[in-house]
């Protein structure tokens, strides 16, 4: 199995059900010296800083889950996975996260958080997550 630390919109079971087709095995986790940032285009990405600690969940995908993960995180082009590791239990355990890598100019820290979306589940849903299925990446839904 492959392991993601997430702290977004990939923690909520009901957008994992429509992205996946199943709930993935989650579980809290903590990153420790990241933080979480908004690009000027709009897109949260995390980033190094000393001191911080991030909240968020591991999942576990099986390697065609994986596939349409990182096709829905843009990687390679904006995001790329790299092995890192986070506390689960106050136990380091080796998983992946989501880097963003193209050119970022202006971006500000999101403080005083409960989610990474600045929408809900059913919006994303029925905009971001039905374009991806019907019209970016529907060969992983024929």
């Amino acid at each position: 199995m492959n392991k993601i630390f997430v702290y977004g919109t990939l923690k909520s079971p009901k957008i994992q059900k429509e992205l996946f087709g199943k709930k993935l095995k989650m579980y809290e986790a903590i990153l420790k010296d990241y933080s979480v940032y908004e690009a000027e285009d709009g897109w949260y990405f995390i980033d190094k800083k000393d001191g911080n600690v991030l909240y968020g969940c591991v999942i576990e995908l099986d390697d065609k889950c994986l596939e349409i993960c990182d096709a829905f995180e843009y990687c390679p082009e904006m995001y790329q996975r790299r092995k890192i590791f986070v506390l689960v239990n106050d136990k380091p355990i080796e998983t992946y996260v989501y880097i963003r890598v193209d050119n970022i100019k202006n971006h500000k820290e999101v403080l005083n958080y409960k989610s990474f979306s600045k929408f809900d589940e059913n919006f994303v849903i029925d905009t971001e997550i039905k374009n991806f299925k019907e019209i970016e990446h529907p060969e992983f839904y024929n």
